[in-house]
């Protein structure tokens, strides 16, 4: 189903196939009542800015009237001393009301973003992710994670609505799409210049290309699994942005994320009910590879990864708590002790990051 039936929207063609439709949105501070507002923009009142103000394309923009409205705000920059600080921001709009975004390309979207976000964090301003209005994916919790790469589109509207209106303060606003029909990508600090804002805008653009060709959450996870198999099918559509991120993604980190929503799909088909059953059904000395094989369908190569990704599942609320102990007394009686310290030593700091 597309997103515009899902959420009772009007159908919003884009342009051409690989030409969408784009609304942005530019935080000032220090703007005087007198301003005159610029061609292509309204302007809307922000309580979270001092003497603020968002500048707001009046109507989404394509291709090169997007450049167009960049270049105009640009130039509004230059004639005015407007104040740019760590409380504004720039977000960009993406279109998926047009009759080929459906519900499954929103999730291949979602999950490439949650793969490459410190990569995206890195690229834009890293100190985004501390302000309160862009919360990295990885703090989202799990059961909405779970939801927005649902097949169900039950599921999916549950994830993408949230629990409340605060739910869209995350650098990818998926909340975004109940209401105008759009991804909105918020991880970029207040005006820099033309140039980096294009950047941005190609980037945001070639995501969507990039999720399209991909075509499903299972494809992604597949890829995400080989980070060079990502990084390959990423270098050759996108062709502009690649460059922005490549030297900022690490491999081990994409890994281990695509594993972390590998673990989280796979425990949606297990109740949580059945878990002690299955950890006392393990042997001790069996290896942890089989171990997290027959519990998460998860196989991954070194303890550290291991440690890694069992300690997010545990904080993320995969395991309950009050099974952590038989974890522990399952891995603790293997021969691999190492392996158990280094478990438990990442739980507690995972555990003192929740604090």
């Amino acid at each position: 189903m597309n997103i515009a039936s899902l959420f009772g929207l009007y159908t919003r063609p884009n342009p051409t196939p690989r030409d969408y439709l784009l609304g942005m949105e530019f935080e000032l501070e220090d703007v005087s009542d007198e301003v005159d507002t610029p061609e292509y923009y309204e302007v809307h009142g922000d309580g979270s800015l001092r003497n603020g103000a968002e500048y707001v394309f009046i109507e989404p923009l394509a291709g090169e009237h997007v450049i167009s409205a960049i270049e105009v705000m640009e130039e509004f920059m230059d004639e005015h001393d407007f104040e740019v600080s760590e409380r504004t921001s720039t977000h960009i709009h993406i279109n998926m009301s047009d009759a080929g975004s459906t519900a499954a390309l929103c999730s291949t979207m979602f999950a490439l973003v949650y793969m490459i976000e410190p990569a995206i964090f890195r690229a834009a301003d890293e100190n985004r992710k501390w302000c309160g209005y862009c919360q990295p994916l990885s703090d989202m919790p799990q059961q909405r994670v779970l939801d927005l790469m649902s097949e169900d589109t039950g599921s999916f509207r549950n994830g993408v609505y949230g629990e409340s209106a605060s739910d869209r303060y995350f650098g990818l606003n998926m909340r975004s799409l109940s209401r105008h029909g759009t991804i909105e990508f918020r991880y970029f600090p207040g005006w820099v210049d033309k140039d980096t804002t294009i950047s941005w805008v190609n980037l945001v653009t070639e995501i969507r290309a990039a999720a399209e060709a991909i075509g499903s959450v299972s494809n992604m996870l597949s890829l995400g699994a080989s980070a060079v198999s990502l990084r390959g099918i990423l270098q050759e559509v996108m062709k502009t942005s690649y460059s922005m991120i490549s030297d900022r993604m690490e491999d081990s980190e994409i890994e281990r994320r695509a594993a972390h929503l590998s673990a989280i799909l796979a425990s949606s088909d297990v109740p949580l009910a059945v878990t002690t059953t299955r950890l006392a059904s393990i042997t001790a000395g069996s290896s942890m590879d089989k171990f997290i094989a027959a519990q998460y369908g998860i196989s991954l190569s070194s303890d550290g990864r291991k440690a890694m990704i069992l300690a997010e599942i545990v904080r993320d609320g995969g395991l309950s708590p009050d099974l952590v102990s038989d974890l522990e007394s399952v891995i603790s009686t293997t021969s691999e002790s190492d392996f158990f310290d280094l478990f438990r030593s990442t739980i507690n700091d995972a555990r003192s990051r929740d604090l």
